[in-house]
């Protein structure tokens, strides 16, 4: 095999190589084609002038088409033993001239693979077979076995069918100031579906927002599992993509983590990070014992506000909606906010989502307060009485002259849950759309002629379970407000 030079003996070297593969996990159907880039990682930056790059697969699930030599990088090379016959195949590439190449990361080419048939192969680097030839000025070349590998998996299946899995971020909602990292849990609901393979599409303000990370839950995806990071990193125009996998068959399936997401806010705003349930996001895995793929059914999205002021306080915050006892869909908010002798602030549209148990969350940052003041915060809902908070984990009603929460620089975590919003101040068609303030029997009337429907204008009106249909339980959290009758005065 011609080299630059006479290689010398395997020669002791306080550094290492490694080969990758990239991506590393994909999902295609039957007699599709993908490229997989081959990756030298040289992070000691030695001029590399020969590599032997040896690789197993499953013959009966993947072909290797063709192998196309970095150009750029390699002056030629022999690549006409993939192994299609044996499954284990051999990639050689030399360098003859005197440009050696020492980057961190070297790109050796492009494998073309197929997929042949149902099933999942890896496509594993074989280590102790695989070396390198490395530059060693004054005397012979050093030739250097392969001490890493990024190992792939690939899945191929048929149809990719509609719903299954459910993905939610959590938490939903956060206030973090600007260029403050922090981490958000992919929670996954996949039932009797075991996952092996996540390909997942996040969409988000990037003008706000970056993407820094992606973990994925090592009790879940194998020690391989992987995320793109250059895809993470060089994610444009507000698109980035996910991938985790399982080598093993030890599979995940129920309600699980399956990672966290590292985030950063860039920018003073607001921004919101949307799972994509299109066809770019999915899971591959086994039903029973045949193999599945399923685009995501549902996702819960994300909305983080951010701050360039550590002083400003930002108001973290938990309520509950009168009978809402699981998750439902995200919601709107009025927060008013009320120092004593002084101003009064109303933050409208402000998100809020649910865990399981229906508790709402939500944030927003208090731009036209200080750290010091006491305040009073008043919560509106779409469909209910403004309530008045004056401490955390209240209980019961503030008093006249209560003297409010203390608010504090950066984050302040309230929990407003155990008092629950009173539904019943309806949304009145008739009136723009406007909420008065009372609950009576021009609210009733208009949960009495929307009884039975489920069309999205009713619903807006009148679900006040946010159960997707418009009946007598609604009515009756009405008539349970009609005690109270009036919201708290802000």
């Amino acid at each position: 095999m011609p080299v630059r030079k006479q290689v010398g003996k395997k020669a002791a070297w306080a550094g290492e190589v490694g080969v990758n593969l990239s991506p590393v996990a994909l999902v295609l159907g039957v007699g599709g084609e993908e490229d997989i880039t081959i990756i030298i990682s040289n992070p000691q930056k030695k001029k590399i002038s020969f590599a032997d790059i040896r690789f197993s697969f499953d013959k009966n699930i993947l072909e290797m088409k063709s192998f196309a030599i970095n150009m750029s990088v390699f002056s030629g090379g022999e690549t006409d033993e993939l192994g299609n016959d044996t499954g284990s195949g051999q990639i050689v590439v030399y360098n003859t001239t005197q440009n050696l190449t020492d980057s961190e990361m070297i790109t050796v080419g492009v494998l073309k693979i197929k997929a042949k048939s149902a099933g999942a192969s890896n496509l594993a680097i074989i280590k102790d077979q695989s070396q390198v030839v490395i530059e060693n000025p004054g005397s012979d070349d050093l030739e250097v076995m392969v001490a890493s590998s990024q190992d792939g998996r690939y899945v191929v299946g048929g149809e990719i069918s509609p719903g299954k899995v459910v993905v939610k971020l959590d938490p939903p909602t956060a206030g973090k100031g600007v260029n403050q990292e922090f981490d958000v849990e992919l929670k996954v609901e996949s039932g009797s579906f075991k996952i092996g393979f996540m390909q997942l599409v996040l969409n988000f303000d990037s003008d706000k927002l970056q993407i820094v990370k992606f973990i994925p839950n090592p009790g879940v995806f194998s020690a391989d599992g992987f995320s793109d990071e250059d895809q993470i990193l060089a994610a444009a125009g507000g698109v980035a993509k996910l991938f985790a996998l399982n080598l093993g068959d030890n599979l995940a399936a129920g309600n699980f983590t399956a990672g966290k997401i590292k985030l950063k806010g860039t920018a003073a705003g607001t921004a919101s990070l949307d799972i994509g349930v299109n066809q770019d996001s999915y899971f591959a895995g086994l039903e029973a014992t045949e193999p599945k793929m399923f685009y995501i059914e549902a996702g819960q999205n994300g909305s983080y506000t951010f701050t360039t002021s550590r002083t400003v306080p930002v108001l973290n915050f938990k309520i509950k909606f009168q009978g809402i006892d699981t998750k439902r869909a995200d919601q709107k908010v009025a927060v008013i906010v009320k120092k004593a002798a002084g101003i009064t602030k109303t933050y409208t549209d402000i998100p809020v989502s649910a865990d399981s148990s229906g508790v709402y969350l939500g944030s927003v940052v208090l731009a036209d307060f200080t750290a010091g003041d006491k305040v009073n915060v008043f919560i509106k809902g779409p469909k209910h009485l403004a309530k008045k908070f004056c401490q955390n984990n209240q209980t019961g009603r503030c008093g006249e002259d209560s003297a409010g929460i203390a608010l504090s620089a950066g984050e302040n975590n309230l929990d407003f849950s155990k008092l629950v919003l009173e539904a019943g101040d309806l949304p009145n068609p008739n009136e723009d759309n406007q909420q008065d303030g009372v609950v009576n029997s021009v609210d009733f009337s208009l949960i009495e002629s929307r009884v039975g429907k489920v069309d999205s204008a009713s619903l807006s009106v009148a679900d006040l379970n946010l159960d997707g249909i418009v009946n007598w339980g609604d009515a009756g959290l009405l008539l349970n407000t009609l005690g109270t009758k009036y919201e708290d005065e802000y």
